[in-house]
């Protein structure tokens, strides 16, 4: 695989952007939730009427689905007869529900609590239900979602400029809307209260829909997640609604893989995530290297570190395999050596079970696996020269690994930046490997700053401009009035 980079700070470039005009459902639907003439639906469903649990009947007992977060939860029943235990998985199991209105949601259900009630009649098992990963109204033929988004920071890297009337278009909206093409075409938007999606699916499955989640979170440098995902035709009516499922970790830190600050015409974002989106669909090395970079955002520096570290090695390991070496000169020969030297070998170990093993690892000990500095090996496969203090900082990951620490609290030098800016190496290393994967030619936030504070680039990844950074979209409904 070959990359070419133009060495160059884009940072201080100030080329003109290209401004496209949106039309059409998507544009019109962004116009009404910034102007308020749409709003998000209230999560409400109609009454439930039947459920099936893995294929068994199950008496409900309650009058209404409530939400936990995005979790369905139910009350029903089931004779005792009927319960089995190990039905109870943690992955839940098929699940279908139907609502007084003839229309079904469909899901992974599990009961989370369960009693035993015994009198006169048969003894039954009366159980709350949490129903996830749930699609209400599977058939509906909707293009369009509408969600409350969590995560968006409060400084979104904009390209998106709602307006109102036919004011004259600027390349740069104080507004904070952006749009991104992943699987489906996002516009995320600031209301002023919280952050909307407005997606057009483009026919995009949930779990391309999960994925490009999981690549905006990626890019904006900390979890993502969505309220209920309501389907909506063009007009804004809905149609059903889809749970695409919350994140497993909790943010404590933010940190973006991307450059970004107000001197920056580009918006590194939108050619980022439509990159990432695709890749994460298909690569593996990608999608580690991502769920590492995100838990890097939580938890302890020691844990956010070692969690990084692994990921970082394992990520590489999907795509760069070292080259094995042969320590002996003849294989053949050594194996006719331990061969006739068994015996002896075997005098060494105290039980026969340590005898085999000695024998089998001396036949086996004229390869040397793979050196534990793939990390280090994978970049410099692709030409790229990582530095000293780089490669120091990837060497200590043994360190972390059997110590189960970054850094000794009593011992070493307290300076928590300091550790901090250690943690920023291996983040900037796995956003690279993202990069590399998923063919993002752009600059990339290093772990050294400007005197604004804004992120210097990756000294070994500086990138290359690309057209779609420039690119920026109006939204204008010219049926309201220009705003005073």
């Amino acid at each position: 695989m070959s990359i070419e980079l133009t060495v160059e700070d884009l940072g201080d470039e100030r080329p003109d952007p290209v401004i496209e005009e949106l039309k059409g459902p998507l544009a019109e639907l962004s116009t009404a939730i910034v102007f308020g003439s749409l709003a998000i639906p209230e999560a409400t469903f109609p009454r439930p009427v039947r459920l099936q649990w893995d294929g068994l009947e199950i008496q409900l007992t309650g009058g209404s689905i409530h939400l936990d977060g995005l979790t369905m939860v139910i009350e029903g029943a089931i004779p005792a007869a009927d319960f089995d235990r190990s039905r109870k998985t943690r992955e839940g199991l098929p699940t279908t529900l139907e609502l007084e209105d003839e229309s079904i949601v469909v899901g992974r259900g599990r009961p989370v609590s369960h009693t035993a009630t015994f009198g006169e009649g048969p003894s039954e098992y009366r159980m709350t239900f949490h129903l996830f990963g749930w699609d209400w109204k599977p058939g509906a033929g909707t293009d369009f979602l509408l969600a409350v988004l969590e995560g968006i920071p409060k400084l979104l890297c904009d390209n998106l400029h709602v307006a109102r009337g036919n004011p004259k278009v600027r390349y740069h909206s104080t507004s904070e809307h952006f749009r991104g093409q992943g699987h489906a075409t996002w516009h995320i938007l600031n209301t002023g209260k919280g952050h909307v999606a407005v997606v057009d699916r483009r026919g995009a499955s949930p779990r391309q829909l999960r994925l490009d989640l999981r690549a905006l979170s990626f890019v904006l440098g900390g979890n993502v997640e969505g309220s209920t995902f309501w389907k909506v035709d063009a007009t804004g009516t809905v149609m059903g609604a889809l749970d695409l499922a919350r994140s497993a970790t909790k943010d404590a830190r933010r940190r973006f893989p991307i450059l970004w600050g107000p001197t920056l015409r580009h918006c590194w974002m939108a050619p980022l995530f439509e990159a990432v989106a695709k890749a994460l669909a298909k690569d593996k090395a990608t999608a580690t290297a991502i769920i590492a970079y995100l838990n890097t955002l939580s938890g302890s520096l020691h844990a956010a570190y070692l969690l990084g570290q692994v990921g970082l090695e394992k990520s590489c390991k999907e795509w760069h395999r070292p080259p094995r070496t042969t320590l002996v000169s003849s294989t053949a020969e050594w194996g006719k050596w331990v061969a006739k030297h068994a015996t002896e070998i075997r005098a060494h170990a105290p039980t026969e079970e340590a005898k085999r093993i000695l024998v089998e690892k001396a036949k086996h000990a004229l390869i040397q696996g793979p050196s534990s500095d793939v990390v280090a090996s994978a970049f410099a496969s692709l030409g790229l020269d990582l530095g000293d203090d780089v490669l120091k900082e990837i060497a200590l990951r043994n360190r972390a690994a059997h110590d189960y620490y970054m850094f000794d609290e009593d011992a070493d030098d307290p300076d928590i930046q300091k550790q901090v800016d250690r943690l920023q190496v291996v983040q900037s290393l796995l956003a690279t490997v993202v990069a590399i994967r998923s063919g993002y030619k752009g600059p990339l936030a290093g772990w050294t700053r400007r005197e604004g504070g804004e992120a210097e680039p990756i000294p070994f990844w500086l990138g290359t401009d690309l057209p779609e950074s420039l690119t920026y979209y109006d939204c204008i409904d010219p049926e309201l009035p220009p705003m005073s």
